[in-house]
């Protein structure tokens, strides 16, 4: 998944990454190109911030506050089913990544974008208590 994470991260422009996340992302980060390049923080507005997450609610909000501020903020997540009914006061997410797949939050819903090889996107809704939207255009993780 962080491979992933990564591709869609490098042509995000001011880039901010939450606690433990250069470490995980360390090991796939290519070779030549100084992580610290594409770290922002302070009170500069950074383009995209990424937050480790427990939990997200029905309505796009996680458990994780960003500490910057961004324009978007995506949210990566160890756990294969992240989502709780209880609504959270954390960051509100565009994009979610997690083990088994990738998930944007559109309206008023989640939408599953991607899934991991083996997965299907009946197998993320039942790690959901409300109901996720795929639509046709559903496909693998596109993994570099």
């Amino acid at each position: 998944m962080a491979r992933r994470v990564l591709a869609a991260l490098l042509p995000a422009g001011r880039l901010w990454l939450g606690e433990g996340l250069p470490q995980r992302l360390r090991g796939v980060w290519p070779e030549g190109v100084e992580l610290s390049e594409h770290v922002g923080g302070g009170d500069a507005l950074v383009d995209l911030a990424v937050v480790e997450v427990g939990a997200c609610g029905p309505r796009g909000r996680c458990d994780a506050h960003a500490g910057v501020r961004a324009s978007r903020v995506w949210g990566m997540s160890g756990s294969v089913a992240p989502f709780g009914e209880k609504a959270l006061d954390g960051e509100r997410l565009e994009r979610l990544f997690t083990p088994r797949a990738m998930l944007a939050f559109e309206e008023d819903r989640w939408r599953v974008l991607e899934v991991a090889s083996g997965i299907s996107a009946r197998d993320v809704q039942e790690g959901a208590p409300f109901p996720l939207v795929a639509g046709p255009d559903l496909g693998p993780l596109r993994i570099p």
